[in-house]
Order: structure tokens, then C-alpha cells, then sequence
């Protein structure tokens, strides 16, 4: 516990490379995966996903890790590997997350299944009608399906309502006009 306290205290003094290098040693000890957010918080880009790489290897079970995992394989553009890690983790979870079914929506449609993307999307929009992930993966994935623009439309309105415009929501309305 003291050194989570020490890498706590030393994210809040922003000496980032104090904080991993007392988490690591508190991790010598026992790794919950709340400590594995604590560790990549702290850590830069490419070693919060070391980190996270080998929680999932160590710990298979783990819902966390493989969201960590499956948004760095976003960043670098693996919708392949991104699609199988959250889904997996919802299956796991009985596709009750609708946060997880929003990203996992949005990599199946960049991987180019969009079926799946609008399957994933409607799961998460029936799970939670009122998050702006799902409303707009939901009006994204209609919009590239292109079988319902009115829906797509309606969807993409109340999103920008929530969240504002952002280049998914621009797309997708770009992709509606272009039909």
C-alpha cells in the first residue's frame, strides 16, 4: 500500500517516472487491475500499453486490460485485433456494457463488417438510449449501412444535441448526403 500511496502522490506532483517505478514495485506484491489503472494513467502511451499487454497475458480474466489493449490496437489502426479483444471482453461482461458494445461497434465498422457494427450499436442504444457513444455509433453505422437514412439522420441529431459535432458525427452526416 505504501507504494501505491508514493505513485499516487507522485502522479499528483506530475514525476510520472516516479509514479511507474513505485508502481511496479507495489505490482512485485500484488496486481489488482485497479492498480493497473492506477500504473497507466501514469505511464506514457507506449508503455501503459506494455503494461497492459502483459496484465492480459497474466491475468486473462481481466475486463479492463483488454479495453486498455483494444485502444491502443485503435490508435495504431488494428480494427482486427480491436474487434476481437472487446468483443471477447463482451461477451464476458453478457453485452451488458454499452460503452464496450459503443467501441466495439466502432471498430467493426473502421474494420469494414458493418452488420456486426450495426449489431453492436443497437445493443448498446437498447442498453442505454441516452449515451452519446451509442447514439452516435448507432447514427454512424445506420449512415454507412445506408438502409435507413431518416433513423440515421434522427439519431445523429440527438448525438450532436449531447456531445456537440465531432468528426464521426460529420462523417457519417457526410456520408448520408452523399446517397
Amino acid at each position: 500500500e505504501a507504494f501505491v500511496v508514493a505513485g499516487d502522490d507522485a502522479v499528483l506532483r506530475e514525476a510520472n517516472d516516479a509514479a511507474i517505478g513505485a508502481y511496479r514495485r507495489a505490482m512485485d506484491l500484488r496486481y489488482p487491475e485497479w492498480l493497473l489503472d492506477h500504473a497507466v494513467y501514469a505511464a506514457n502511451l507506449s508503455t501503459g500499453t506494455q503494461l497492459a499487454e502483459h496484465y492480459l497475458i497474466a491475468f486473462p480474466d481481466s475486463l479492463l486490460a483488454p479495453r486498455l489493449v483494444a485502444g491502443a490496437a485503435m490508435r495504431a489502426g488494428d480494427w482486427q485485433r480491436a474487434s476481437l479483444l472487446l468483443q471477447n471482453a463482451s461477451l464476458r461482461l453478457g453485452h451488458s456494457d454499452p460503452r464496450m458494445l459503443a467501441d466495439l461497434a466502432f471498430a467493426q465498422l473502421q474494420s469494414g463488417d458493418v452488420e456486426a457494427a450495426v449489431a453492436s450499436a443497437e445493443a448498446a442504444y437498447r442498453l442505454q438510449r441516452a449515451s452519446p457513444a451509442a447514439t452516435q455509433m448507432l447514427g454512424a453505422t445506420l449512415a454507412r449501412r445506408g438502409t435507413d437514412p431518416e433513423r440515421a439522420a434522427s439519431l445523429l441529431d440527438k448525438a450532436e444535441r449531447i456531445v456537440g459535432s465531432n468528426p464521426l458525427i460529420q462523417q457519417a452526416r457526410m456520408q448520408l448526403h452523399s446517397r
